[in-house]
């Protein structure tokens, strides 16, 4: 998945496809309305809250478990300034501004929790914020006014 953007890309349009095909709109219809309206997020910002989560279980882990060896291996790599999973793990915590230590181990639900509220709102205002701009998405005009949250629209 990390290795590459493409093949994100390519199951980003296979979700989209997706998504399009069950509310029955053309190809063409905004992206950004199909997200809206569906309630969903892109792919890339749900790999981010799933890397969270498998960080946190990590971090659980007892020291002597394999998996929490690979972890502390990846944490040494990243402070040798060398490309680790734990570095991408690291900046989506500096995105969402937070600081991880070895103290905050009693803290990681709380931290995992707060990262994910995070990352979800930023992709959402994200989202509402090029709706909302005309200039850049002049078929969205109407739309901006209608849709007012971000959630799966119950069609009947």
């Amino acid at each position: 998945m990390w290795a590459g953007e493409k093949p994100i890309n390519d199951l980003e349009k296979l979700q989209l496809g997706y998504l399009k095909n069950m509310l029955g709109v053309r190809k063409q219809t905004s992206t950004l309305a199909v997200y809206s309206e569906t309630g969903r997020f892109p792919l890339h910002v749900r790999q981010k809250v799933r890397m969270i989560n498998y960080w946190t279980k990590l971090e659980k882990l007892p020291d002597d478990k394999l998996l929490k060896r690979c972890l502390n291996i990846q944490k040494d790599l990243h402070t040798r300034s060398r490309s680790s999973w734990f570095g991408r793990v690291t900046n989506i915590l500096n995105t969402c501004c937070i600081v991880f230590d070895e103290n905050s181990h009693n803290n990681l639900y709380n931290i995992c929790r707060t990262v994910k509220l995070t990352i979800y709102q930023k992709q959402q205002e994200q989202i509402f914020a090029e709706i909302n701009n005309t200039t850049q998405q002049p078929k969205l005009r109407t739309y901006k006014h209608i849709k007012t949250d971000y959630r799966l629209e119950p069609y009947s």
